[in-house]
C-alpha cells in the first residue's frame, strides 16, 4: 500500500484485528506529487528497509518517480522498470520472511504486477473495481490478477459477480466498521471548537466526491435558506484548493478543518447532523462498499448518498437517503432530513464490525493455506 497519512484503509482494519493471531508483513511504498515538496521527497523513495512496529512488520520498498507514467495518457501502466524492481523485492521478502501466503490490492498502476509464480498462494483483494462494459485496460488489469490468484476477495457484490467469471475460488468480504467506538462519543468538542453548538452540521469525512463539487452549490443555497446550517468538511486531497475557490461565495457556511487524526474522527461522526457522499454514475462508483457510509450508520447519523450506488443500496441501511447527483436534488434531499429525528442505529450493521469481517479472512487464509 502507499504510504499515506490521516485515513485508515480497509487493510489496516484487518490488519489490526489478525496481528495478534499471525505474523503480518506490510509492503509500503512512496507516492509523488507533481509539487516542489513530491518532487524533494523522491530521494527517500529510493531506499528499502523494513521495521518491525506495533506487532507488524513494515518494508519500505524502492520505487522510483514514473516520469513514462506521468507523461503517458494511460495511466493504468506502471514503469517495466518499476515492476521489475517491485517483483524482485517481493520475491526477496518471501524468500527471507519465509512468508506462507501473499495478499495483493489492485497497486499495478503504480508499482507493476507482483510476481504470481513464487510457490506460495496469492489471494487478490478486489477493492475497486473497473468498467467492464467496454474493453479498457484497466478492465483487463482486473482479469490479470483475478484470473492468476489462487483466491480472490471482493469487496462489493459487483466484483464478486465480475471476478466469479475468471475465477471459481470468490468470496464476499464487504468494509466495515468498529461499530462500538463509533458509539457513545460526544460531539460537544468538535461543535465547540468549530463554534458550532446551535447549528445544524452536515459533513463531507473524507473527501471523495464528485470533482464537479454539485455538494457545494447545494449546501451554500439550502444556508442561504435557513441560516443555521454550516458544512464541515474534514481531511485532505488534491480538489481542497478549488473546494476552497468554490465555497468563498458561501461566506461561513463551510468549514475546512484539514487533515484530522483517526483517533479523534468518531468525534466528527458524532459531531453530524447529516453526512454526506455525493459522487456521480460510474460502475466504479457503484461498486465501491464506502467506509464512511458504515461510520455514519455505527454514529447513529442520517447519510445522504448521490446517486443511488448499487452497492450502498444493497446494504439496505434505514439511514441512508438516496439523491440524484445535481445540487438542486441534493439540496431537497439534505433539507428533507435535517430537522428530523436522529434514526436508531441498525442492528444490521453488527453484522459489518471489522472483527467479523477479519474472522471471514482469517478462515479465507486457512482454506487458502490448507489449498
Amino acid at each position: 500500500m502507499p504510504r499515506t497519512k490521516g485515513f485508515k484503509h480497509r487493510n489496516e482494519h484487518i490488519i489490526d484485528k489478525l496481528k495478534k493471531r499471525h505474523r503480518l508483513h506490510i509492503i509500503e511504498w512512496d507516492t509523488f506529487s507533481d509539487t516542489l515538496k513530491g518532487l524533494i521527497g523522491i530521494a527517500g523513495s529510493i531506499t528499502y528497509y523494513y521495521k518491525y512496529q506495533n506487532g507488524v512488520y513494515y518494508h519500505h520498498i524502492v520505487r522510483f518517480y514514473d516520469a513514462v507514467r506521468r507523461l503517458s495518457r494511460d495511466k493504468s501502466k506502471a514503469s517495466i522498470f518499476n515492476e521489475g524492481i517491485f517483483q524482485k523485492q517481493i520475491r526477496y521478502i518471501i524468500k527471507r520472511f519465509d512468508i506462507d501466503i501473499m495478499v495483493a490490492g489492485p497497486s499495478s498502476y503504480l508499482t507493476g504486477f507482483p510476481p504470481f509464480n513464487t510457490n506460495i498462494p496469492l489471494i487478490f483483494d478486489y477493492l475497486d473495481c473497473a468498467d467492464w462494459s467496454v474493453d479498457n485496460n484497466w478492465k483487463k488489469i482486473d482479469i490479470n490478477y483475478i484470473s492468476r490468484a489462487t483466491a480472490v476477495i471482493a469487496a462489493s457484490n459487483i466484483g464478486f459477480k465480475q471476478a466469479k467469471l475468471y475465477n471459481k475460488n470468490v468470496y464476499y468480504v464487504p468494509n466495515g466498521v468498529d461499530v462500538y467506538r463509533f458509539q457513545g462519543i460526544s460531539g460537544k468538542r468538535v461543535r465547540k471548537k468549530y463554534g458550532l453548538t446551535d447549528k445544524k452540521i452536515v459533513s463531507l469525512i473524507g473527501i471523495t466526491c464528485d470533482p464537479s463539487l454539485y455538494f457545494i452549490d447545494a449546501l451554500g443555497e439550502l444556508n442561504k435558506e435557513r441560516g443555521d446550517l454550516r458544512c464541515l468538511i474534514v481531511g485532505d486531497a488534491t480538489v481542497i484548493p478549488e473546494i476552497r475557490r468554490r465555497v468563498k461565495q458561501y461566506k461561513d457556511t463551510f468549514i475546512l478543518t484539514g487533515p484530522v487524526v483517526y483517533a479523534r474522527i468518531p468525534e466528527y461522526f458524532a459531531a453530524t447532523d447529516i453526512g454526506l457522499y455525493p459522487q456521480y454514475e460510474g460502475l466504479y462508483y457503484h461498486a465501491m462498499s464506502p467506509i464512511k457510509v458504515f461510520e455514519y450508520t455505527a454514529s447513529g447519523k442520517w447519510i445522504v448518498v448521490s446517486p443511488e450506488l448499487d452497492e450502498v443500496a444493497r446494504l439496505g441501511f434505514s439511514n441512508v437517503i438516496f439523491s440524484k447527483p445535481d445540487s438542486i436534488s441534493l439540496e431537497k434531499a439534505i433539507g428533507s432530513c435535517l430537522d428530523r429525528e436522529p434514526p436508531k442505529v441498525t442492528q444490521d450493521i453488527f453484522d459489518y464490525d471489522w472483527q467479523k469481517l477479519a474472522d471471514k479472512f482469517e478462515n479465507i487464509l486457512h482454506w487458502v493455506s490448507c489449498k
